[in-house]
């Protein structure tokens, strides 16, 4: 379908396509008529304008999200520029203290309060609220006057963390003050805070936005409603933001870095005993450490030299002192598939026959396993 079509389609009148048709115009001919021009620029010009309605009812929505974005961000920007957020925080943390007090005190009089409530919430939060914070008679205490108190008792006890932080920290040596942690601590939540908060606030704004077209069946202006809808959400996110940060800022744990020990130095000029307990046993000093050699067995020459194959540096097997000459890559009276036993000496010793007398085909004294001909006989 050319444009022309479209635009005829859209804007043009039953009688300009009667006229078109009596006087023998077709598709492919094409619009010499001043008439039908004429027309055909009014209507793109009414497709034009309905377009720029829509990308300007676009920008208005972008609009209300970028005016939300600008206060938000004003907070985030003062936490990426290293600024002190301490006084944000106890501002933040007023203005929470005075929306539970009227969540808690609801009702009319005094006397139907949720005391009980109110207290077991500042209690989870660390924070203490002495008796003497209400009258014996109910009925003189003011909403005004318990958000006041409150509000002081929450930035004492925050007061008195960071006094805590700081003495930990002097006392440790820690690297830095206990200030500087406490000001890393409050940007960090700020910063977690906002981050986390905000992602869900776009999301929420996207779905609404995503049916808010809907409100124009009931004769509503959709835009109107998103804004009154988008205010209302943004009023909660505000809300939401200095609950979490109060919450985080009483109850989290502060890091600090403290500094490592010195390593100590070890003692020098330091003596054993081995050299007496060797003399009042009669053995050598390392004896009982020295183990005789343990060879191979068939299972792991076969693993290791394969074809024949040695490791580079490694000696030949027919060196003195590896048990016997081999005899078909075997240690000569090594059992097949086992490796010989290692004995400490002293045990050796131990086996000699108090005779010293000892058969050739007796096993060694040494435990090798061997005949002793074969072994220590040789």
């Amino acid at each position: 379908v050319s444009l022309e079509d479209e635009l005829m389609r859209r804007f043009g009148s039953d009688k300009v396509a009667g006229i078109m048709g009596r006087i023998g115009m077709d598709d492919d001919m094409p619009l010499e008529s001043k008439m039908v021009t004429g027309m055909l620029e009014q209507a793109q010009t009414k497709v034009e304008a309905h377009n720029f309605d829509i990308r300007k009812n676009v920008v208005e929505y972008d609009d209300v999200i970028a005016r939300q974005r600008e206060v938000v961000y004003a907070d985030r920007h003062a936490v990426l520029e290293h600024a002190d957020m301490r006084d944000r925080i106890l501002e933040m943390m007023s203005h929470e203290v005075k929306r539970v007090v009227q969540q808690f005190t609801q009702a009319n009089l005094p006397e139907d309060w949720d005391l009980d409530g109110l207290v077991k919430h500042f209690e989870s939060l660390h924070v203490q609220i002495p008796d003497e914070v209400f009258p014996e008679t109910l009925n003189r205490l003011k909403r005004d006057t318990l958000v006041s108190e409150i509000t002081r008792l929450t930035q004492e006890t925050y007061a008195k963390k960071e006094e805590m932080v700081v003495a930990f920290a002097k006392e440790h040596d820690s690297i830095e003050p206990g200030e500087f942690y406490m000001r890393q601590f409050e940007r960090a939540v700020v910063l977690h805070v906002i981050d986390t908060v905000w992602r869900e606030h776009i999301d929420h704004l996207d779905v609404m936005r995503s049916g808010i077209g809907l409100r124009g069946v009931a004769q509503r202006d959709p835009l109107v409603e998103f804004k009154r809808e988008a205010f209302a959400a943004f009023e909660e996110l505000k809300a939401e933001i200095e609950h979490l940060i109060t919450e985080y800022a009483l109850r989290a744990d502060v890091q600090i870095a403290v500094r490592e020990p010195p390593p100590q130095a070890l003692p020098q000029n330091t003596k054993t005993n081995a050299a007496d307990i060797a003399k009042t046993s009669g053995q050598a000093k390392d004896a009982g450490n020295l183990l005789a050699p343990r060879p191979k067995s068939n299972t792991q020459q076969a693993n290791g030299q394969k074809n024949g194959a040695r490791p580079n540096g490694a000696k030949p097997n027919n060196a003195k002192g590896g048990g016997g000459k081999p005899q078909n890559g075997k240690p000569q009276g090594a059992r097949q598939g086992q490796p010989q036993r290692a004995v400490p000496l002293a045990a050796a010793s131990a086996n000699r026959p108090s005779s010293g007398k000892i058969g050739r085909n007796d096993p060694c004294f040494c435990g090798s396993g061997k005949k002793y001909k074969q072994c220590h006989g040789r």
